[in-house]
This record gives structure tokens, sequence and C-alpha cells, in this order.
């Protein structure tokens, strides 16, 4: 259990539907945070909103649910307005809304790469641009951006997707250094493979494509390639970091790219 030392701070966390989206707002509910959980859907999953709830009671943190369209500019500011409204305040930033598509380069359709820089990079910049005057108005604030390993390498079939990581990380670097001098920071956290059904559904297809459905070969391949550790990051571990980088521990930390990759990227 986490000293609560995010006790009276608000948090607005994209893709918060999502598995790792989910405990991140899990675990910042966990040290204290009042949550605001975004989704695309106009009804959220009430399981999801009501485990986050939970974890909150035990400091008395508040949940909200945040619906807005990471590929709508009016969409986040509306949303943005609708949680400080709320509220009064929004002192950490999580962006972690984000989406895949698998293809070559040259085969991707436009379209898919449109949405991938949209949802995973230009929301990014929407968001910040959005949240940002509000904490230097505060005069404090934690921006945390869920990049990925493929933020740090390339791997084949994913151009976009690691594109779009890798312009997370310099966003993050640039950021960091405009609020250097303040009480902002800004950071990123590099997960590799995370548990995650949407992960164990691209290794089923992947066992099936090359494997003859041998899911435990793919499963053995994909890490032995990408994750030395052959252990899978826990959505937990993801929360778990975006509480540290958030915590007075890591004040001084600015434009780091905290990895959660199994040794990844040490090669």
């Amino acid at each position: 259990m986490y000293q609560p030392f995010l006790v009276g701070k608000t948090a607005l966390v994209t893709g918060g539907l999502g598995s790792i989206g989910e405990a991140i707002c899990v675990e910042l509910a966990k040290a204290g945070c009042s949550v605001a959980v975004n989704g695309r859907r106009e009804t959220p999953s009430a399981d999801v909103l009501e485990r986050i709830t939970k974890a909150a009671a035990v400091h008395h943190g508040q949940v909200m649910y945040a619906c807005g369209d990471m590929k709508d500019r009016a969409s986040m500011a509306a949303m943005v307005q609708s949680v400080h409204h709320a509220w009064g305040h929004i002192d950490i930033l999580v962006n972690c809304a984000g989406v895949q598509h698998v293809a070559p380069a040259e085969e991707l359709a436009v379209e898919d790469w449109c949405d991938i820089i949209d949802v995973n990079f230009n929301s990014i910049f929407h968001m910040t641009q959005l949240v940002l005057p509000l904490m230097r108005q505060r005069g404090w604030g934690r921006i945390v951006n869920i990049s990925s390993i493929l933020g740090l390498v390339g791997n084949a079939n994913k151009a976009a997707y690691s594109a779009s990581k890798h312009g997370v990380i310099g966003y993050t670097k640039s950021v960091a250094l405009e609020t250097a001098t303040t009480e902002i920071t800004c950071n990123a956290v590099c997960p590799g493979f995370v548990d995650t059904p949407l992960l164990r559904k691209e290794i089923v297809a992947m066992a099936h494509e090359t494997y003859g459905g041998d899911v435990d070969k793919a499963t053995r391949q994909i890490m032995t390639e990408m994750q030395p550790s052959l252990q899978f990051v826990a959505c937990t571990a993801v929360g778990e970091a975006v509480v540290f980088l958030c915590s007075p521990a890591a004040k001084e930390m600015r434009g780091t790219c905290l990895s959660i990759d199994g040794a990844g990227s040490a090669r």
C-alpha cells in the first residue's frame, strides 16, 4: 500500500478504460488521487469504474468518467473543461490512449497510419496544450506520457506505431525542457510487452500464421526477440511507474524515459 502522497491531487487519464489505463487509474487512486477516467464511449464499463472507485475509496478520493475522442480537439477541450469545472484543478495528466495496426510499411493503409498518429501522438500534443496552462496556474503538475519500447527501437510491421512512440519521447523531452524551472515535470514510461488481452490476441494470430497454431511457441519466439526476461510486464507495473513519477522522490526526474521491458532496450 502506498503512502497517500497524492491526497488532494486530481488526475486525468486518457485511455483509462483499457487494461493498462485502468491499472494506472487504480494505482493513482490507491495513492490518494481523485481520478478522471477517459474513454471514447459515452457509456463506460461499469466494472472498470467500480474497480477504480473501490481503490479510491480507501483515501476518500473521487472518480469521474470523462468521455472524449482522442482524434477530436474540440472533444478533448470539452472533456478537460468538464473535469476542471468539476474539481477546479487538474494536477496530473497521463496520456495513455493508444491504438495499433500491424502491417508491412508498404502495405499499411493510409487511414490506419493516420489513426495511429492521431491517437498515439497528436492527442498528446492536444492534451498537453489544453492542460499545461492549468498546471502553470496552480504552480504544480505532472505529465506522464505512455510510450513503448518501440519508442526506443524499431519493429517489423509496426512502422507507424513505432514512429508514433518515438515521437512521444521527443515531445516529452522538449516539454520537460520548457518546464524545467517550474514545479511541473514531464516524463515518459516505455513498457515492453504488457500482459493484455490485445497482446494475447496478437500472439494467437501470429501462432496461426507462422507456427501452426502453437501459441506457446509463438510466445517464446516473440519474447526471445524482444524481452530477454521472457516475462510479460504486468499492467500494475506500468501503473506503479506512473505513481512513482508523480511522487516526491521523482521531483527532479524531467524528460526521463522509464523503461519497463525485461531488458528489451538494454541490447
